[in-house]
């Protein structure tokens, strides 16, 4: 069984190392190889096994630990691992879903409080959102090889069609998790933005440069930064899958306005940001 549990080692100045982050991605290096040249031969057991175990690998990597509570920025090794494992997802994805990975929906885009690796309902991005971060890039990856050209000669037009009826179908289970997460992240980001302009604001105002805050007042500042940059992150990650969407996707995945879901009014919205990174 794959896992993602950490070893932790006291490095010189006192901090903590994962000392088990190069080891995973070697492991999960070899399993992506291994897909490529000796899946085809798995019997059904054997596949649904190592699915299982990379699905548990995915939510273990996101289920907050009680460090995570006060995080606010998403650890890079943390990163790193979960585009690596959203790739072996998207990989099983296309080969198994949905006829022999029918649980994909619940699998990934549960809650991890019941089982998936999607963040809690009005989770602050960040440590929180690991899980988040995989299921996007799982997402964009799957569109890309069933409608891209220039990644979908692996996949057979059979198995294109398949994934794409498939995801037809549980569409209505995914595309409102993406628009309550637009929805939240977009106003996190910008009271983050609003709080740092007053903070500004209120240092011009008495002649002081950020340069010349209190301790207490350069820690409340950097928080505000670190909710800036997380918030802005996971937006631009969600906006990477929903340009794939509109770009490959059926235009009524975008289009169709159902239970408050309006992807067109929200996609509007953003068009008045007038810089390249949305931070």
């Amino acid at each position: 069984m794959i896992g993602c549990d950490s070893l932790q080692f006291a490095t010189a100045n006192g901090n903590t190392a994962d000392a088990t982050v190069p080891g995973k991605l070697y492991a999960l290096g070899v399993i992506q190889e291994f897909l490529k040249v000796g899946y085809n031969g798995l019997n059904d057991s054997d596949r649904g096994q190592l699915r299982v175990s990379i699905v548990t690998a995915a939510r273990q990597l996101a289920m907050p630990s009680a460090a995570d509570a006060s995080i606010i920025k998403m650890d890079e090794s943390k990163r790193i691992l979960a585009m690596k494992i959203a790739v072996l997802l998207a990989d099983l994805a296309t080969r198994e879903f949905p006829q022999r990975w029918q649980t994909f929906v619940t699998d990934l885009f549960a809650p991890v409080s019941s089982g998936g690796i999607w963040c809690e309902p009005g989770a602050d991005a960040g440590a929180n959102t690991i899980g988040v971060k995989i299921c996007l890039e799982c997402l964009k990856l799957i569109t890309e090889d069933c409608t891209d050209s220039d990644f979908n000669a692996k996949i057979s037009t059979v198995r294109r069609n398949d994934i794409l009826l498939g995801f037809n179908e549980v569409t209505h289970q995914i595309l409102p998790l993406l628009f309550e997460l637009l929805s939240k992240q977009y106003g996190d980001l910008n009271n983050a933005k609003n709080t740092l302009t007053q903070m500004n604001q209120y240092l011009a105002s008495s002649g002081r440069t950020t340069a010349q805050m209190s301790p207490e007042e350069k820690a409340q500042y950097q928080i505000q930064l670190d909710k800036r940059d997380a918030a802005g992150a996971i937006l631009a990650d969600e906006l990477g899958t929903i340009e794939k969407f509109c770009q490959s996707m059926p235009l009524d995945w975008m289009f169709k306005v159902e239970n408050g879901v309006d992807f067109v009014a929200a996609l509007l919205h953003l068009l008045q940001e007038d810089v390249a990174k949305i931070q």
